[in-house]
């Protein structure tokens, strides 16, 4: 229990973590929705931890993958880590969830300066279908540069250094049914956040209309997507990012992401595309 409100003070106290937080509560408002931290308005007891655990470790919610290892070994493992499992929950209730549903909206909080943290905000388009072009558009509005201590050429990087002491991120969080996609960005003031908040919006608008999407620019972001799709396999984690969900959903046809049909008309297709240019659209989270 210290261990679980040790981390949700930390939580509470750095915006980035907190903003990422509140922007799946704002977005999804249940499953994915649900936060990650402990919260004293809702106690957890430790019956309720056990309550949990016999109804999630149970085989039929138990899904494998192994990679540099035999079947056999693999299968002699598995027996031997979850052999004493029940085939179905001993508590006669199994978990279950609905799919993912994005319902978006607006979340603002106060934000204590003299604890260090910057003024934060995250713009975020939430999506049940999963696709290279989402990956592809977090390289092309960009925000992080290439390489270390060099400014980065994508709308967002430029943008972010007319702002001293700024920081724009782009990010594509993927999970087995849904998706999150946007920009967190930090800067030293309110008034700099918003003002990169509007390069965001624009950044995001130029989107939806193909003719206003650079070929060399699209070029050099698919080649980045494409980058980083292979560099994740290198390591168990991005192993299990790109497969586990393709496991637990019962496929045996697993492959990696297809850049080749990524197109600037399809990328203004599920891309987001905002009424107007105010950063407080419903389709914006902030924090």
């Amino acid at each position: 229990m210290p261990t679980l409100q040790s981390e949700t003070l930390n939580a509470v106290g750095t915006p980035s973590v907190l903003a990422f937080d509140l922007a799946h509560q704002v977005a999804f408002r249940r499953g994915l929705g649900n936060s990650l931290f402990a919260s004293p308005h809702s106690p957890l007891s430790a019956q309720d931890v056990k309550d949990y655990a016999a109804k999630a470790f149970a085989k039929s919610n138990i899904a494998v993958f192994g990679t540099g290892i035999s079947t056999e070994e693999l299968s002699a493992s598995v027996a031997k880590a979850f052999g004493g499992a029940s085939s179905s929950s001993s508590t006669g209730s199994s978990l279950s969830s609905s799919g993912s549903k994005y319902y978006g909206g607006e979340q603002r909080v106060p934000l204590d300066l003299h604890s260090g943290g910057q003024p934060t905000m995250l713009i975020a388009f939430g999506t049940t279908e999963s696709s290279a072009d989402l990956n592809v558009i977090t390289e092309l509005v960009g925000g992080q540069s290439a390489l270390k201590w060099v400014p980065g050429t994508t709308p967002l990087a430029l943008a972010a250094s007319k702002v001293p002491g700024s920081k724009i991120e782009s990010f594509n969080l993927s999970y087995s049914d849904a998706s999150l996609v946007g920009v967190q960005i930090t800067a030293p003031t309110s008034q700099g956040v918003k003002e990169l908040a509007h390069e965001v919006v624009n950044a995001y608008k130029s989107l939806t209309s193909g003719s206003k999407v650079d070929k060399e620019q699209l070029d050099k972001a698919v080649a980045a997507a494409k980058f980083k799709a292979a560099n994740g396999l290198e390591n168990k984690e991005g192993l299990l990012a790109a497969f586990g969900p393709v496991v637990l959903n019962g496929s045996k046809d697993v492959k990696g992401a297809d850049f080749s049909g990524v197109s600037a008309e399809t990328l203004s297709k599920v891309g987001w595309q905002p009424d107007c240019g105010s950063p407080t659209d419903k389709e914006c989270i902030g924090c």
